[in-house]
């Protein structure tokens, strides 16, 4: 505490709150990763092909390639960079597939298929990302709202009394219902102002419940709110399952197309669909 500052420095540490906005920022991206990565189910795929692990890196990395191994001629499916010449519609001609262990091949358009994400070509992880943030600021928002219920107040006293402070602002932490002070301490002294925090938390969480739906339907999952269900006329509900659909389907179909060319090139009848219907 400087000698221009009058406020006490807390051990209740900053740090445990950055801590606790981080992992609630985790536990939101983990969610929505957990739905994108479960959104499409494959078929007829060979053993050396993990999907799984494909879709973890289609939503990571905007694509990934099937190509044949080198030494067993199996077929693999894994992340790569791209390098070569842009052809007329700027996508490269190559590309060096890599796995997690240090493994890295070499192939172009004449010996292997690239399997985009998204007609973007970009990863969705960014997304996520960023609804995982907004739904981590209005969840840490609700936290500190409803923590201002229970602790309206600011507790000013001398500076010898700081550390009796801090164990009283523990003990109303704590719930007790009693708090102890020894018979030394100057009540008079201890002055309490009371702090107005409005209780907003049930607003936020409609707001967060709006944020979660949207991302619902950016994934392609329906979220039509069971609260509001029987309030919805009946082209809201369309309009709301069409655009989810839509969005299903915008992830889809450059899945359905690569495997089309998959199956020409290597022999194979692998096929895609919605995880969901």
């Amino acid at each position: 505490m400087s000698k221009t500052d009058n406020r006490i420095d807390f051990d209740i540490e900053m740090g445990t709150y950055e801590l606790t906005n981080f992992e609630t920022f985790v536990y939101y991206v983990l969610r929505l990763l957990s739905l994108a990565t479960t959104m499409y189910k494959w078929e007829n795929l060979p053993k050396s092909v993990n999907p799984m692990f494909m879709e973890r890196m289609l939503v990571t990395y905007g694509f990934v390639c099937f190509a044949k191994d080198d030494v067993t001629d199996e077929l693999i499916s894994l992340p790569a960079t791209m390098n070569g010449k842009l052809d007329i519609y700027g996508i490269p001609t190559g590309w060096r597939l890599f796995g997690m262990n240090g493994y890295n091949l070499a192939r172009d358009k004449s010996n292997s298929v690239v399997v985009w994400d998204n007609y973007n070509r970009t990863p969705i992880l960014r997304n996520i990302f960023m609804f995982a943030k907004r739904l981590e600021t209005i969840e840490r928002t609700m936290d500190v709202n409803i923590e201002g219920q229970r602790t309206p107040y600011v507790l000013t006293g001398e500076k010898s009394q700081i550390n009796t402070l801090k164990q009283i602002y523990r003990d109303i932490s704590s719930n007790k219902p009693v708090v102890l002070v020894d018979k030394t301490f100057d009540v008079g002294q201890l002055k309490c102002t009371p702090t107005v925090t409005p209780f907003v938390a049930g607003e936020l969480q409609i707001i967060k419940r709006n944020i979660w739906n949207e991302a619902m339907t950016f994934l392609g999952v329906d979220n039509a709110n069971s609260e509001k269900r029987e309030r919805l006329v009946t082209d809201e509900a369309q309009g709301n399952r069409g655009a989810v659909i839509n969005q299903r389907y915008a992830r889809l179909k450059p899945r359905q197309e690569a495997c089309e060319l998959i199956n020409e090139m290597f022999g194979t009848n692998i096929t895609v669909f919605n995880s969901f219907t």
